[in-house]
């Protein structure tokens, strides 16, 4: 594939099929699926962590809360670093759907599903990251699977494989907060009804 976007140490299968003279044509032709399974690596030429952490200071007004040392800096200089990375995708003409897309680092879980054009080499994804906080009880850098939320980041991914393009979606983004400020005040008038329903049978 002469790829460097990509790093990490695990399983990558494929049956692939293809037809043509040259790689244009095949590329054109290749169907199949592919399937990739990685640990402790890194996707180069695009810092999620870092764009995400704009998009929250954008919303919000204010920088992101602290996690600790290395929180979002998922790779710094053009890079994602990531614990985890699996995907699998069906091609069609030269064109890979995808729609498990998970990638996993100790304070940041994304899922993500669209499309690759391995002729153009377009690209169109939609994407949701999680900012996660530390749990209580977890040892230091380490990552649990009920690690709390601190916020839920919907974005796009477009461009080109050689210049992908982040875009976070502040619409989402605000009716997602929206819908968690109306949660918590739900939560605190069902609190208060319940007192209130002790008080009356006492």
């Amino acid at each position: 594939a002469h790829t460097q976007r990509l790093s990490g140490r695990g399983t990558l299968t494929a049956n692939l099929s293809a037809r043509g003279r040259d790689t244009s044509a095949w590329l054109g032709s290749l169907s199949g699926r592919i399937a990739a399974d990685l640990a402790g690596g890194a996707i180069q030429g695009i810092d999620l962590g870092a764009d995400i952490n704009r998009a929250v200071s954008l919303l919000q007004k204010q920088p992101l809360p602290a996690l600790g040392a290395g929180a979002l800096a998922t790779g710094g200089g053009g890079q994602t670093r990531f614990d985890t990375f699996r995907m699998s995708a069906y091609l069609s003409n030269g064109v890979a759907t995808t729609t498990d897309l998970d990638i996993d680092e100790q304070h940041l879980s994304i899922t993500a599903q669209g499309t690759t054009n391995l002729v153009t080499h377009a690209l169109t994804y939609r994407a949701q990251a999680a900012i996660l906080g530390a749990t209580a009880g977890a040892p230091a850098g380490t990552k649990t699977a009920n690690a709390r939320a601190l916020a839920d980041i919907p974005f796009t991914v477009t461009g080109t494989l050689t210049s992908p393009v982040m875009r976070p979606d502040l619409q989402g983004m605000a009716k997602a907060r929206a819908q968690q400020e109306l949660e918590a005040h739900k939560a605190q008038l069902q609190q208060k009804l319940k007192g209130a329903l002790k008080g009356l049978f006492k």
